[in-house]
């Protein structure tokens, strides 16, 4: 049974008996007072691990670690520190006493940090919604601030260490050499759970209203001074904020595809203390972004020049951690806000500030037009839907639109409509010829073992795929779109349009998500433009037909890692969607990174990235539960292209479309909290199928 405490109650009030613990709620004895929970069984302290290095580790659970895993990474100057993937370590056991430092994790209050190393730490309980550890000694510190609240060393400021949380993608390509702690089977990962831990909240505070609790800041301390930068305003500042806090310049980083914020002197360490920067951001080099404009050496997001004059150089760092608002506030109840997010910045301009807004992904709801009705637009409004997604296809009349539209309308919802572009049954029955090709291995065949192994002759198609890249069915499709548009009422705000890769299994892997190939390996039936830039064209061609109007390309990452064949795979784990043939190493990432980026390089507006799990043909067990993959899509998204050497599509400029019913209640609840993790701009929830499908089809050749 866990015990509430004022936290200037006295410890006698705790009484050991036999072998129990007898515990005794103590009421608040002031209403100002926190409650703290002790709690020291609820997890285990993990204390001085192995440790290894990031590039080791990598491959002996290759199969276990996913790009897009959280990393809590702790530099230390010119040297490259190291990096705690989250969920094996730190979600497991919360408090890390090591010679590395003291590794903390509170995903209620939502951060990660570190302080100077010791052995004698473990996890307590929580106050203020904030976790607590306790020194053998009995002094209770903040996890959050490192300040000593009750005990022998009551008053006492733990010494930060420099940390800052990013992706194990990130970190892994960058660092390899990095610290990383030894990998053994008994450390497996737990995944941080979706909802406030319900003794955590207990402890909570009144809430203060300058934002809303679950806001995500980054909070900076100079001397006695803080301040809160709202994550949300920072992407408008361009990726840095420079700023004055307690008469120190800073400099605040911003890296969008890591999702990664951290605050440094702009002097830079050591023997450099007497020499400045003054940073810009410039996605031309995705994994340096941020450029000095006196020398021109770009600095990576943990503050290293990696180019330039100032190469090797590292920028002093600021205390500062991302943390939920309400922690934060609880900590620094006098803290500023950024000037940014309210407009003011006073720590004496408190009440003014009270009604600022947390920025959430808008939210869609995918639907057939026939499924819009006075009741279920009620419904969706309730659900927190502002907008309806509708299909618009050949199978639904003109007045089933008109209808959907007006009842729209009405509600005070958006309307957009979405576009099946290459899955087209009626194209491919037509034009068989169009058809996309299953390539040159045959893999394919073990899913489908009644259809024939084509002849000399013939070739397998995967119907009913009719990408864009084959010359005469591109401007079929533009053709259909315009016939389409004639259909439906002008009051619609944007297009989605799905489908402009390759068809599935384009190596003949089979693989759905393999769709970076036209004939790969075998012959063509028709004539085909480059791929590599067919959905730029295609998304330009829409565009002009449809003047004013939003378009946003849907797009689908390719094979992963864990797609990989068991015998090639380090540990033997995979789903077996590749079968034999090793296309996560292959060509399919560089041809993947390279028509994403000729898309977003003609297409500045949103993308959309299909992440429906069902549709996509994923098991969500392997990713740890309903809506695991959902991270690893946009993780993939993340480090491709980062891999491939170009700047990663910002989370704040996707459209992320999760599986919704006909899957249960609670995989489309668990689809959606997880969508919302990423930051996206907006989340579609998507209550059709999007099929994804294919079958194989064998025809001649000529």
């Amino acid at each position: 049974m866990p015990d509430y405490l004022p936290s200037r109650a006295p410890w006698g009030r705790l009484i050991a008996v036999g072998c129990c613990l007898a515990t005794v709620v103590v009421a608040r004895a002031d209403a100002a007072d926190p409650i703290l929970l002790a709690r020291p069984d609820a997890f285990q302290t993990l204390v001085n691990p192995d440790c290894s290095h990031c590039v080791d580790e990598a491959k002996s659970r290759a199969g276990d670690l996913r790009a897009s895993d959280p990393v809590l990474a702790w530099t230390r100057g010119k040297y490259e520190g190291g990096g705690i993937p989250i969920r094996f370590f730190l979600s497991p056991y919360r408090v890390i006493s090591d010679t590395y430092g003291v590794f903390v994790f509170d995903p209620d209050a939502g951060f990660a940090r570190g302080y100077e190393p010791s052995l004698d730490f473990t996890f307590y309980g929580w106050r203020n919604g904030i976790a607590v550890m306790r020194h053998k000694d009995g002094t209770l510190f903040s996890t959050l601030s490192g300040r000593a609240f009750d005990g022998p060393r009551k008053g006492e400021q733990l010494k930060p260490i420099a940390t800052l949380t990013t992706n194990w993608g990130y970190w892994n390509e960058a660092y390899p050499g990095s610290v990383a702690y030894r990998m053994f089977e008994k450390y497996q990962p737990i995944e941080v759970t979706l909802q406030d831990d319900a003794d955590a909240r207990r402890t909570r505070g009144p809430a203060d209203p300058r934002l809303k609790d679950a806001t995500d800041v980054l909070g900076v301390t100079v001397g006695a001074a803080q301040r809160a930068y709202p994550l949300e305003a920072l992407p408008k500042e361009g990726g840095v904020i420079h700023d004055v806090l307690a008469g120190q310049d800073i400099v605040l980083l911003w890296y969008p595809a890591t999702r990664t914020a951290v605050a440094y002197s702009r002097q830079l360490e050591g023997d450099d203390a007497s020499a400045s920067v003054k940073l810009e951001f410039d996605a031309a080099e995705p994994t340096a972004p941020f450029v000095d404009r006196r020398t021109g050496s770009r600095f990576g997001v943990e503050g290293r020049a990696v180019s330039g004059p100032l190469k090797g150089k590292t920028l002093t760092w600021i205390d500062s951690v991302q943390c939920r608002w309400f922690a934060w506030a609880a900590e620094y109840p006098e803290t500023e806000v950024h000037a940014s997010a309210t407009g003011l910045s006073r720590a004496d301009d408190r009440d003014a500030r009270s009604s600022v807004p947390a920025k959430r992904a808008t939210e869609m709801v995918f639907v057939a037009p026939e499924a819009v009705t006075k009741e279920l637009l009620d419904q969706w409004r309730g659900e927190g839907f502002t907008a309806v997604v509708l299909q618009l296809d050949e199978d639904h009349a003109a007045d089933a639109y008109r209808a959907a539209s007006a009842a729209i309308a009405s509600a005070g919802l958006d309307l957009y409509y979405w576009i099946e572009i290459a899955r087209n049954e009626r194209m491919a029955e037509l034009h068989p010829k169009w058809m996309a090709s299953l390539g040159v291995h045959d893999d394919w065949l073990t899913r489908f073992p009644s259809v024939p192994k084509p002849a000399k002759g013939e070739v397998a198609k995967a119907f009913p795929w009719v990408p864009i890249g084959y010359t005469e069915a591109f401007q079929a499709h533009v053709l259909r779109v315009e016939q389409l548009l004639r259909t439906v009422p002008d009051s619609y705000r944007g297009l989605l349009l799905n489908d402009l890769q390759g068809g599935p299994a384009s190596c003949g892997c089979g693989n759905l998500q393999c769709r970076w190939a036209l004939d790969y390996g075998v012959p063509a039936t028709t004539g085909s433009d480059s791929i590599d830039d067919a959905a730029a064209r295609f998304v330009s061609a829409v565009g002009k037909l449809a003047p004013g109007k939003l378009i946003v390309p849907v797009w689908m990452t390719e094979c992963e890692h864990g797609d990989l064949p068991a015998d090639k795979s380090p540990d033997g784990k995979t789903t077996g969607l590749c079968g034999s043939v090793p296309c996560a190493t292959g060509a399919c990432p560089r041809a993947f990174a390279r028509q994403l980026q000729a898309l977003v390089a003609a297409h500045p507006g949103p993308l959309g990235l299909l992440a429906a799990e069902r549709a996509c043909g994923r098991d969500a067990g392997h990713y740890g539960g309903p809506g695991g993959w959902i991270a690893a899509t946009v993780g993939y998204l993340d480090t491709t292209t980062l891999a491939a050497g170009k700047p990663p599509v910002p989370h704040d400029q996707l459209w992320l479309v999760v599986q919704g019913t006909p899957a249960s209640a609670g995989s489309e609840t668990a689809a959606r909290s997880a969508a919302h993790r990423q930051h996206p701009a907006a989340v579609i929830i998507a209550r059709v199928d999007v099929d994804q499908s294919y079958e194989p089809r064998v025809i001649a050749v000529d």
